[in-house]
């Protein structure tokens, strides 16, 4: 199926970043990695819409804990 618009264009078509299929209108946006997902292949969780479980997983339980005072440092470690 060609383009709806040209690539240097901005329209209201996207293109899902897990499956390609072009759809004709504008797709939410992963807010891990960017990539447009269409309905059949979102992963939804939390009330927010992801490309996949990796992507879910990364924004809810990723990263470090934050440390405030040295104090705190022992709460961190495996004993």
């Amino acid at each position: 199926m060609p383009r709806a618009y040209t690539l240097g264009m901005p329209s209201l078509a996207d293109r899902c970043g897990v499956c390609q299929s072009e759809l004709a209108f504008a797709l939410p946006i992963c807010p891990i990695c960017k990539k447009p997902v269409c309905e059949s292949c979102a992963f939804r969780m939390g009330g927010s819409v992801f490309c996949g479980d990796a992507c879910a997983n990364a924004f809810f339980f990723g990263g470090q804990e934050d440390v405030e005072d040295e104090s705190d440092l022992h709460l961190l470690q495996d004993e």
